[in-house]
């Protein structure tokens, strides 16, 4: 967790509160929030973000999907492909999300976070089909960092990809679904953190 340098760390307590109670709902992707808050934060320090700015981010990355908790949980957790109907309802996660969230106006920084973190570099994502810069930058963050902790977890309808071939996916796709110096960032501090376990001494 990020020293509370801005006084937001019971906030992000409160968070992971929120967080586990999205958990309970997807039993899929229980620990998602935590790992793409993580992930967030790591690439936030090499785009050189303050530490300020960084506990918003990890607030962000933590609540990105409490929109779900609108979602009927027969829809999060259908193994089945999702009819269109059912798609429409989970791309309208990050309207309820952002609808959440400001309710608290200590949040209201990280609304438009949560609303655009589905937007794609080139202008496909929803829910406003941004482009490029016009999207906010901890959006783009946000979505490389869960996109990479989608790849790498095991699902009931597929098998996770390796480290390797999560990082080669999101190289690909730089410049057409995520923003190139949010991959760029995201991939080097993926690549030192795997350094840093792999050189540190086994129990």
């Amino acid at each position: 967790m990020i020293p509370g340098v801005g006084g937001l760390s019971p906030l992000i307590g409160l968070a992971r509160v929120l967080v586990a109670a999205i958990d309970q709902r997807d039993r899929y992707m229980i620990g998602h929030s935590e790992k793409v808050a993580r992930l967030a934060v790591d690439t936030g320090k090499k785009l050189a973000w303050s530490s300020g700015d960084l506990e918003f981010l990890e607030i962000a990355a933590l609540l990105h999907d409490i929109g779900k908790i609108s979602i009927p949980e027969t829809i999060l957790t259908k193994v089945k492909p999702l009819t269109s109907q059912e798609w429409k309802m989970i791309q309208m996660h990050p309207y309820y999300g952002a609808q959440i969230v400001k309710q608290m106006n200590v949040f209201n920084r990280i609304v438009p976070w949560i609303y655009h973190h589905q937007e794609h570099w080139d202008g496909t994502g929803y829910p406003d089909q941004l482009k490029k810069e016009d999207i906010p930058l901890a959006s783009s963050i946000i979505a490389v960092a869960e996109a990479f902790t989608v790849m790498t977890a095991e699902l009931p309808y597929r098998t996770a990809v390796t480290t390797e071939e999560a990082l080669e996916n999101l190289k690909e796709s730089a410049g057409k679904q995520f923003a190139p110096e949010v991959v760029e960032a995201f991939v080097e501090g993926v690549v030192e953190s795997t350094q840093e376990k792999s050189n540190s001494p086994q129990k």
